[in-house]
């Protein structure tokens, strides 16, 4: 809003929508806020801390099939603290949330928990940007030289090499 004018944006794109937008078809007239804004952060970050997970893709235990656009809609959110609620589990294999600090992980709970969108609290970029200049602060290298969350009880990514045999990083050492 610039002078008591919405320029509104015409599009949007349903992974990065949040709950209470996904039945629009149409945002030609639909005022977005900084806390629908503040949806897409959240599943931007997720996506780039959790290995290119989507927040709302997972297993879903009801029935039929669950599109990440209904989990949204549904608040299904995958890696919820409490799946039982949304029948909903993390996929299996690859890195999880666990690789991250708890406060980022609490981060994550609130902005995709279905009170924020109707209360309007999910965290802002500026909330973002002060635990990931912490977790930055904060990061240790394994013997591997990868590079995690100090506190951590083993390096996750060697961890997930050895029981998965998947392989996210390379090291200058694992090249040579």
């Amino acid at each position: 809003t610039v002078n008591n004018h919405h320029h509104r944006c015409e599009v949007g794109v349903p992974h990065f929508t949040p709950p209470e937008l996904q039945h629009i078809t149409s945002f030609r007239d639909v005022t977005r806020t900084a806390n629908h804004d503040n949806f897409g952060i959240a599943v931007l970050l997720f996506h780039i801390l959790v290995m290119g997970r989507h927040p709302y893709a997972g297993v879903y235990s009801g029935r039929g099939d669950m599109p990440i656009e209904k989990a949204i809609a549904e608040n299904r959110y995958a890696y919820s603290r409490n799946p039982t609620r949304w029948s909903m589990t993390p996929p299996p294999q690859g890195a999880g949330i666990e690789t991250l600090p708890a406060p980022i992980v609490d981060l994550f709970e609130k902005a995709f928990s279905p009170e924020a969108g109707t209360h309007g609290t999910r965290p802002r970029a500026s909330i973002w940007r002060g635990e990931l200049d912490k977790l930055l602060a904060q990061m240790t290298a394994c013997a591997s030289d990868h590079h995690f969350a100090r506190g951590l009880s083993e390096c996750p990514w060697c961890r997930l090499a050895r029981d998965q045999g998947i392989t996210y990083f390379y090291s200058a050492r694992q090249r040579a």
